[in-house]
């Protein structure tokens, strides 16, 4: 039960972004039925059916894995430019041609009194 809730947990909050409401109630919808199910059937139907969600979970990832080497790839090409260069790497999405990465362009701008304590102890460590 508590794997259960830790995968619905995880669900939930890989699913925060979606602004539409929809795939969240299909998604509880999804479950409950799953829960109901599995609730009155047997250990090996039960055990059958998380064999097929974690195959379906694995090809979800190796798909998105695929799609998203070739920025991977960038990014890390451009990190190990940056250290051999003797440079503390910066991730700056819009010099490598990679759209969509708010997080590091809006969201997680970090102030200028936090950067100055960081270099401060980068240089007494």
């Amino acid at each position: 039960m508590s794997l259960s809730i830790k995968n619905i947990y995880r669900l939930f909050t890989s699913h925060q972004k979606i602004k539409s409401n929809w795939p969240n109630h299909l998604l509880k919808i999804t479950l409950l039925i799953a829960s109901l199910y599995g609730s009155v059937k047997s250990a090996t139907v039960v055990w059958g059916m998380g064999d097929l969600g974690m195959g379906a979970m694995a090809w979800v990832n190796l798909t998105v894995i695929f799609l998203l080497t070739k920025p991977a790839l960038r990014a890390l090409n451009d990190y190990v430019r940056q250290k051999k260069a003797g440079k503390d790497p910066v991730f700056k999405p819009a010099k490598l041609g990679i759209e969509g990465a708010d997080f590091w362009e809006e969201k997680y701008k970090v102030p200028l009194h936090t950067q100055n304590q960081l270099k401060e102890r980068r240089t007494v460590s």
